[in-house]
């Protein structure tokens, strides 16, 4: 599922995204969001959330903040979907940031 604005992160939007999870939970699903541009991967109810860093919307702070220029590759497989971010410097994985 594809957002521009991570709903399940804001108070007043939360109680309808769990209807939307609601609707989503008997089926495998991923979700990415923008918006932040500040790199971020969770988890809810067993499924990966992301939230996407910049594609070239504002000068990043770097990858010590989660601030990144990327594109996000997603290759679907049998097991589900596997990610990858090219930077202009290189490529990384979906966990790029310090936890």
């Amino acid at each position: 599922m594809f957002l521009h604005k991570p709903l399940w992160r804001k108070p007043e939007t939360l109680e309808n995204w769990r209807k939307v999870e609601l609707l989503l939970a008997d089926r495998q699903y991923t979700v990415f969001a923008g918006h932040r541009h500040i790199y971020s991967k969770s988890m809810r109810n067993n499924r990966p959330y992301y939230i996407l860093a910049t594609t070239g919307a504002d000068e990043p702070a770097g990858l010590d903040e989660c601030e990144f220029d990327h594109i996000v590759w997603v290759t679907m497989t049998d097991d589900g979907p596997i990610m990858a971010n090219l930077l202009l410097e290189g490529i990384l994985d979906d966990e790029p940031c310090p936890q």
